[in-house]
C-alpha cells in the first residue's frame, strides 16, 4: 500500500537540506520556525500537500525530532517526523519519515480484495485505525461462497504497508455452531472514534455464546471496554443519558493510544447489554452503548 506520492527525490532532498541548513545557520535560530518547517515540507513532499502544520515553540536540538501533520494532495491525512540536523534550526526528512495518520479503509478493502482468492463478495475495514508498526486490525469479509469471515491485517511499517496470510482469515460460524463450541463471534471495537469519548463497533448484534471483542484505542487518551453482565431494563434503554455509568461485568485493562487488546465474554441470556469505558468520567461523557444478544 506504499503510495508513490511519498517518494522524495533523494538528490533534491539533500540539496534542499543543505540550503536549509545554510539559511538557518546564518540567522542563528535556537527555536524551530514552524512556518519555515511547513514550507520545507511542501517543497520536499511530492505531489505538494494541500496543507501542513508544525508545532511552535520547539527548541532546536541536534538529533531531535518533532511531528508535523499534513493533508496529502489526494486529501488523505498523514504525519511527518522531522529530524533536527543541528542546533541552529536545520531539518531533514526521508521516505521513512512520511506516513499516513490513519488506515484508509477503501485502500485496505482493495488490498484484501486483490489478495484473497477466490475474490470475496465484499470487504469492510474499519475507519479510525491509527497506523502503528507491528499493530493489527480486523476487517469483515464475505467470501466467494457466501461464508462470513474476519481477516486480521498486519501493519508492517509506519507508512501504511500491510500484509495478510491464509492463517489470518477466520471463519465466523452461525450462532448454533458457536453454542456447540465453534470459534467465537468476533467484534472489532474502536475506542476514541469518531470522538474521543465514543466507540465504533463492527456490529452491535451478536448471537448467544462466546464473543471476542478486539479493542483498539484510536483516540488521544487511554480507553477500556467493559461488557456488562446483566441485561438492561427498558427504562435504562430510553437514551444514552439514562444508561448507567458503571456496571458489573468483564472489562479490558486501560489501553494506551494505538494499543490493541482482546476480551472474551460469554452471553448466556438474550437481551440488551450495556458496554462502556471504565476509566473515570469517560462513560459519563458518553462513552457507552448497547449490544443486543439474540
Amino acid at each position: 500500500m506504499t503510495d508513490s506520492r511519498l517518494v522524495l527525490a533523494v538528490v533534491s532532498a539533500f540539496a534542499l537540506m543543505t540550503v536549509s541548513v545554510r539559511t538557518v545557520s546564518a540567522v542563528r535560530l535556537t527555536m524551530i520556525n514552524s512556518e519555515k518547517a511547513v514550507m520545507f515540507l511542501k517543497d520536499n513532499i511530492h505531489p505538494t500537500p494541500r496543507s501542513a502544520s508544525c508545532p511552535s515553540g520547539i527548541t532546536a536540538v541536534k538529533g531531535g525530532t518533532f511531528i508535523c501533520n499534513v493533508v496529502f494532495a489526494d486529501g488523505v491525512p498523514g504525519i511527518v517526523t522531522v529530524h533536527m540536523t543541528n542546533a541552529s534550526g536545520g531539518v531533514s526528512i526521508g521516505n521513512a519519515d512520511i506516513g499516513l495518520a490513519d488506515v484508509v479503509p477503501s485502500k485496505a478493502d482493495a488490498f484484501l480484495i486483490a489478495k484473497i482468492t477466490p475474490k470475496p463478495k465484499s470487504v469492510t475495514c474499519p475507519s479510525g485505525i491509527k497506523i502503528v508498526k507491528g499493530g493489527t486490525f480486523d476487517c469483515n469479509v464475505v467470501l466467494a461462497d457466501g461464508a462470513k469471515a474476519f481477516v486480521t491485517v498486519h501493519m508492517i511499517d509506519a507508512i501504511g504497508d500491510v500484509s495478510v496470510s491464509t492463517k489470518d482469515i477466520h471463519l465466523q460460524q452461525p450462532a448454533s455452531a458457536s453454542r456447540a463450541g465453534a470459534p467465537a463471534t468476533v467484534v472489532t471495537v474502536i475506542a476514541g472514534k469518531p470522538t474521543e469519548f465514543s466507540f465504533i463497533l463492527s456490529t452491535k448484534t451478536v448471537p448467544l455464546g462466546t464473543v471476542t471483542f478486539k479493542l483498539t484505542s484510536a483516540g488521544q487518551l487511554p480507553h477500556s471496554f467493559e461488557a456488562c453482565s446483566t441485561p438492561l431494563t427498558p427504562a435504562a434503554m430510553k437514551s444514552l443519558q439514562t444508561l448507567p455509568d458503571v456496571c458489573a461485568g468483564t472489562a479490558t485493562p486501560p489501553v494506551s493510544p494505538g494499543g490493541l487488546v482482546t476480551l472474551k465474554v460469554t452471553f448466556k441470556t438474550k437481551g440488551a447489554y450495556e458496554y462502556l469505558c471504565t476509566l473515570p468520567g469517560h462513560a459519563s461523557y458518553g462513552q457507552k452503548g448497547v449490544l443486543t444478544v439474540t
